[in-house]
């Protein structure tokens, strides 16, 4: 995560398959929320989640964990409101 510009953030999630980019806003407590949604996963929990604002589309974070394995979808919403099964994958 990159602080892009006065009130944005620049992202990148990137591993062996995948690469996805987005901003998101970072007067919001995302970057805060993220990185409490990873502790959850490394504490235990199955399955959590984390959006972040790019006013008005959204971008929510939902990770799964079972066992060492861990998957990670990113959801574009075109509002931050909307269900999970409006969102696109990126």
């Amino acid at each position: 995560m990159d602080a892009g510009g006065s009130g944005w953030a620049d992202c990148t999630l990137e591993d062996h398959q995948a690469k996805a980019e987005l901003n998101a806003s970072y007067i919001t407590s995302a970057p805060e929320e993220f990185l409490t949604a990873v502790a959850r996963l490394v504490a235990g929990e199955t399955e959590t989640c984390v959006q972040f604002e790019a006013e008005p589309t959204a971008y929510r974070w939902v990770f799964y964990r079972e066992g060492e394995d861990i998957w990670i979808y990113v959801l574009k919403l075109r509002d931050g409101s909307d269900h999970d099964n409006r969102g696109t994958g990126i």
